[in-house]
């Protein structure tokens, strides 16, 4: 229920990602709509930690290369593509680990390995700004 709140919202993501002043004047309540949000994040966060475990870095990772796949910063078009990647990278990393490899590892440890490199590399990037 709250993906799909966070799907509905999508339009004032958009605005937000203008600045808190634009928002404002196209008649955002600002304060009253990031509580909400993250309300709904804090929800989705603390769901998806219950059922799949704390894959730290598996949404981090998700939405970012979102982020670098998509140029433009509608949040419909971003949701759409972080969930699709999250699908595809879990259910192929799990068939590699275990058809491939024939390892005897949850997909979850690469998943924090690979993850913790992408954040290094992210903050790299980050300073050389």
């Amino acid at each position: 229920l709250a993906g799909l709140y966070l799907l509905k919202k999508n339009a004032i993501l958009n605005v937000f990602h203008l600045d808190k002043k634009t928002a404002t004047i196209l008649g955002v309540e600002v304060e009253k709509e990031q509580k909400k949000i993250l309300w709904a994040i804090v929800l989705l966060t603390s769901t998806t930690t219950a059922l799949v475990g704390p894959m730290m870095f598996f949404g981090f990772m998700m939405s970012n290369l979102a982020y670098l796949l998509i140029k433009e910063y509608q949040h419909k078009w971003l949701f759409s593509v972080a969930i699709l990647l999250g699908f595809l990278s879990l259910t192929t990393g799990q068939m590699l680990v275990e058809r491939v490899f024939q390892l005897q590892i949850n997909v979850s440890m690469v998943i924090e390995l690979v993850g913790g490199l992408f954040f290094f590399y992210l903050l790299a990037k980050e300073v050389k700004r």
